[in-house]
C-alpha cells in the first residue's frame, strides 16, 4: 500500500477547499456605472395589467418585493408607459405624471431593503396599444369602449380586423414621444430607480420604426437602416444626456422579427454599436412579436435573414463543391441541373464551386472560370434558375496558388507536367505543396504578380455581378493562394507581405478591399477562411478572428468558417485539435467580436443539430455539402424533422403535397 505524504494530504485538502469556495459564474457580482448587482439573475419585466390610471398598486409592491427576497440581483418593473396613449391596455403602469413617482418609490425602497437593484422599463405601445388585456382576448378597444387613437411609423394594423389601423406618426408626434421618454426617465430617477431600460422590442413603437416590415416611410425616419434606427438613437441619446452618470441605461431589442425581410441580427448588431457610442450600457435581447405569433412559429433554421437587402429564406446554404466538370472554365448543363436541384429543394443560398479568376489560378484544367466575358452568359443562365426557385445565387472566387496545375482528386491530384498541359504556379514563397515529391515548386510572387492577382479578383467580381450573383465569396481557405500568404508555414517572405501577422494578412485584406470597391452596395461580400492550420506554428483561431475584424471595415459582410486546412498534406501525427470544434469557436467569436454574419461547414447532417447551431448563436447560417449530395431536398427533410407547420416554409414545389390537400 502506498501512503500519502503530508504534502499530498495538504494538497488534497486545498483542492477540496478550492472546489467549495469556487463561485459559479451565475453568482459572481457585476458592476455597471458603480451599480453592483449581487449576481447575474434578473427578474424580467412581466405585464400584470393591474394598474389604475397608471398607478402602481399594492399588488405590484408584493409581487416585486418577492423577487428581491428570493435573491434576484435586478428586479425590473413591467413595461411602463411614457404617455397615456403609449399604454398597451388601460391597466398598464405609467410614468407620464409626477403622481406616479411616489407609488414607485415605495416599491424601490422595498426592493433595495432586500439587497436588490430596482429597474424600470419605459415604453410606448405604438400600434399595439388601446387593446384589452390578454385574458380578455387582447383585441383592440373601440373608442366607444374606452379605446384611444394609436400611432405608428405607417398606417398598418398589427393583425386582422380586430386591430385598429394606427395613424402615421408626424414629426411633431415623434418629438412629443422623445420628450415623453425623457420626462419619464427623470421621474424614474426621482423614484430611486438605478436602472432604466428603454423598450425598443417586442413589436412596440420603436421596434415598429426599426423594422422594414412595419416602417414604410419615405422621410428621414424610414427606408434605409440608418433612417429606421433614427428614432431609437434619438430617444436613447436624449435620455442618456438627462440621466445622472450613476444611472444604468439599457434597451430591450427584438434581435429578429422571425419573418421574411424583417429586422434581423446583423441590423441589431449595428444598432448596438450606435447605442454603445451614445452611452447605453446593456442590451436585453428578445425576439419576435412584431407580427402575430401565427406568422412567426418557424424554428431558428427556418427564419429568414437579410444582408444588404438580400433576403435568404432560411439559414441553409449549399457549400461550394468542386465537381471539375467545366470545359475551358465554362460551366455546362451538368452545373445547371446540379445547382438548380438544390434551389428546388429549398436551400436559401446556392454557391457555385471554386471559380478561378485567371487561367493560372485554376486548380485543375476542368475547374470553373470567370476570367473572361465569355463566362458570363453560361453563369447567368444558372443564376436565373436558382432565383426562379427562390434561392439566392452565390459564387466563390479563387486563385489556386501553389496548388494549381494538378489533376482532379479522382485522378490522384498530383501536378500535371508541362508536357501534359501543366502551367507555372505562383505562391508567396517558392515552397512546393509536398516538398517536391509529386508537386511542382511555385514561383515566388513578385509585387507585380500580387497587383495582377488583386486586379483579377476585382475583374472577376464585376463579371459575377453582371451574371446576376447576389453573393460573392472570396476563397481565403483550404491552402489556396490567400491562405498561403496568411500562414507562416507557407509564407517566408521578408517584405511587406510576410513576417508579422499584419504583413501576412495584407494580401487578403487588399483583395477584399479591391473587390468591395467595384461591386454594388446590394451585393453581399463574404470570404471562406480556414480558422486553423491544425498544426504547430501555423495559422490559428486568434489570427483568424483578428483577420475577420480587419476584413469587416474593408467591406466584408460574412465569413464562412472552415476547419479543414488543406495547406499542407494531411499528417495524422501532426494534428493539434479537432478541426470541426475550432471552427465553431471561431464562428461564435467572429459574430461577437467582428460583427459579421457567419456560417460553418463540415459535419452538419442532422437538422436538429443545424437548428441548434443557429438557435444558440454559434453560427448565423450552416453550409452543407455532403448532406446535399445525399439529399438535394435536405431542407424539406429538415422542415419535416423540426415540425414546421407553415407550408410557405417548405420548398415551394412540395408544400401542397406535404399538406395532404
Amino acid at each position: 500500500m502506498k501512503f500519502k505524504s503530508v504534502n499530498d494530504t495538504l494538497n488534497d485538502e486545498q483542492n477540496k477547499l478550492s472546489l467549495v469556495n469556487k463561485v459559479p459564474a451565475l453568482f459572481t457580482p457585476l458592476t455597471i456605472r458603480n451599480v453592483t448587482l449581487r449576481n447575474r439573475i434578473c427578474a424580467t419585466p412581466m405585464s400584470m395589467y393591474s394598474s389604475r390610471d397608471g398607478m402602481a398598486s399594492d399588488f405590484h409592491f408584493g409581487h416585486l418585493q418577492s423577487f428581491a427576497l428570493g435573491g434576484v440581483a435586478l428586479v425590473m418593473t413591467e413595461a411602463t408607459a411614457v404617455t397615456p396613449e403609449g399604454r398597451i391596455s388601460a391597466s398598464d403602469c405609467g410614468l407620464w405624471s409626477d403622481q406616479h413617482i411616489r407609488p414607485f418609490a415605495r416599491i424601490v425602497d422595498q426592493i433595495k431593503s432586500f439587497g436588490a437593484i430596482a429597474g424600470i422599463q419605459l415604453g410606448h405601445s405604438g400600434r399595439k396599444g388601446s387593446c384589452e388585456v390578454l385574458w380578455a382576448g387582447g383585441e383592440s378597444l373601440s373608442d366607444g369602449k374606452g379605446g384611444w387613437p394609436t400611432i405608428a411609423p405607417s398606417p398598418l394594423a398589427f393583425g386582422n380586423q380586430i386591430w385598429k389601423v394606427p395613424k402615421e406618426a408626424t414629426i411633431d408626434d415623434l418629438l412629443d414621444v422623445r420628450k415623453a421618454f425623457i420626462a419619464a426617465a427623470n421621474r424614474a430617477v426621482k423614484a430611486g430607480f438605478q436602472v432604466i431600460e428603454l423598450h425598443f422590442g417586442n413589436g412596440y413603437l420603436v421596434h415598429q420604426f426599426l423594422s422594414p416590415v412595419t416602417n414604410k416611410r419615405s422621410d428621414r425616419y424610414g427606408g434605409n437602416l440608418e433612417n429606421r434606427m433614427r428614432l431609437a438613437l434619438e430617444i436613447a441619446g436624449a435620455v442618456r444626456e438627462t440621466l445622472p452618470d450613476t444611472t444604468v441605461l439599457g434597451v430591450r431589442v427584438s434581435v429578429s422579427d422571425l419573418v421574411s425581410n424583417g429586422w434581423d441580427i446583423p441590423q441589431t448588431i449595428e444598432l448596438a454599436k450606435e447605442l454603445k457610442a451614445l452611452g447605453v450600457d446593456f442590451m436585453s435581447c428578445s425576439s419576435g412579436q412584431l407580427v402575430p405569433r401565427s406568422q412567426t412559429n418557424a424554428p431558428a433554421l427556418f427564419t429568414p435573414i437579410t444582408i444588404r437587402g438580400v433576403t435568404f429564406r432560411n439559414r441553409i446554404s449549399v457549400s461550394p463543391m468542386a465537381t471539375s466538370a467545366s470545359e475551358e472554365g465554362m460551366v455546362t448543363d451538368f452545373h445547371l441541373g446540379h445547382l438548380q436541384g438544390f434551389a428546388m429543394g429549398g436551400a436559401a443560398l446556392v454557391m457555385t464551386e471554386a471559380t478561378a479568376v485567371s487561367p493560372q489560378g485554376l486548380i485543375s484544367p476542368t475547374d470553373n472560370g470567370i476570367w473572361g466575358d465569355q463566362h458570363i452568359a453560361p453563369l447567368a443562365r444558372i443564376v436565373k434558375e436558382i432565383k426562379k426557385y427562390g434561392g439566392v445565387a452565390g459564387i466563390q472566387l479563387n486563385h489556386s496558388g501553389r496548388k494549381g496545375s494538378c489533376k482532379t482528386g479522382w485522378e490522384g491530384g498530383a501536378t500535371i507536367p508541362d508536357e501534359e498541359g501543366g502551367w507555372p504556379t505562383v505562391a508567396p514563397s517558392a515552397i512546393a505543396y509536398d516538398n517536391e515529391t509529386i508537386w511542382r515548386v511555385p514561383k515566388e510572387a513578385t509585387i507585380e504578380d500580387i497587383e495582377q492577382i488583386k486586379a483579377q479578383f476585382a475583374a472577376a467580381a464585376q463579371r459575377a455581378v453582371k451574371a446576376g450573383f447576389e453573393v460573392i465569396q472570396l476563397h481565403f481557405a483550404h491552402g489556396y493562394i490567400v491562405h498561403q500568404f496568411m500562414s507562416p508555414l507557407t509564407n517566408k517572405r521578408t517584405d511587406n507581405y510576410g513576417g508579422s501577422l499584419q504583413n501576412r494578412m495584407r494580401f487578403g485584406l487588399e483583395v477584399a478591399e479591391s473587390v468591395a470597391k467595384v461591386i454594388p452596395d446590394n451585393v453581399v461580400l463574404g470570404a471562406r477562411i480556414t480558422v486553423s492550420d491544425g498544426v504547430r506554428n501555423g495559422w490559428d483561431v486568434p489570427s483568424a478572428v483578428e483577420f475577420a475584424k480587419q476584413l469587416k471595415p474593408k467591406g466584408l459582410d460574412m465569413v464562412d468558417c472552415s476547419g479543414y486546412s488543406g495547406l499542407t498534406p494531411y499528417d495524422p501525427n501532426n494534428r493539434l485539435t479537432d478541426s470541426y470544434a475550432v471552427q465553431l469557436t471561431a464562428s461564435e467569436r467572429m459574430q461577437k467580436e467582428a460583427g459579421l454574419v457567419t456560417s460553418v461547414i463540415g459535419g452538419v447532417f442532422s437538422p436538429k443539430y443545424a437548428n441548434q447551431l443557429v438557435a444558440n448563436g454559434t453560427a448565423s447560417m450552416v453550409m452543407l455539402g455532403r448532406a446535399f449530395l445525399n439529399n438535394p431536398h435536405w431542407p424539406y427533410h429538415a422542415a419535416d424533422v423540426l415540425g414546421v407547420q407553415q407550408m410557405d416554409l417548405y420548398p415551394k414545389y412540395y408544400g401542397y403535397a406535404i399538406s395532404g390537400q
